[in-house]
């Protein structure tokens, strides 16, 4: 698990179609000293986690991911910026949940990706 340790949520805004959630990245993470030395980078793999765990703390269940697609990195995650998770275009029944989530700070985007996830028993 990512969050409480690599990223904290800040705040949560719901819309009537949507939710935000604000996080901020912990730059003294172990992550960041090997992704890379001197020049710290998210990696994408834990964008998807924390998405992921994002996702199950929205809907108050776990998740197991059954696919990602349209996955795009635009720009670099550094541990400085204060993303926001975007969660759109919710699909949801008693298996599976999809979702859009788009990753940005009001001045860039760093990732967009549609996801799909089964519920976990």
């Amino acid at each position: 698990m990512l969050i409480n340790d690599f990223f904290n949520i800040t705040s949560i805004e719901h819309g009537a179609v949507s939710a935000t959630y604000n996080v901020e990245l912990n730059g003294s993470h172990t992550i960041y000293k090997a992704h890379f030395p001197g020049n710290p980078v998210t990696p994408g793999v834990c964008i998807l986690q924390m998405a992921t765990e994002i996702l199950e703390h929205h809907f108050g269940k776990g998740l197991a991911m059954s696919y990602a697609k349209r996955v795009r990195y635009k720009n670099m995650l550094l541990p400085w910026h204060k993303p926001a998770f975007t969660i759109s275009k919710i699909k949801e029944d008693e298996n599976k949940v999809n979702v859009c989530v788009a990753v940005e700070d009001g001045e860039q985007t760093f990732a967009t990706m549609s996801l799909a996830f089964e519920w976990k028993i």
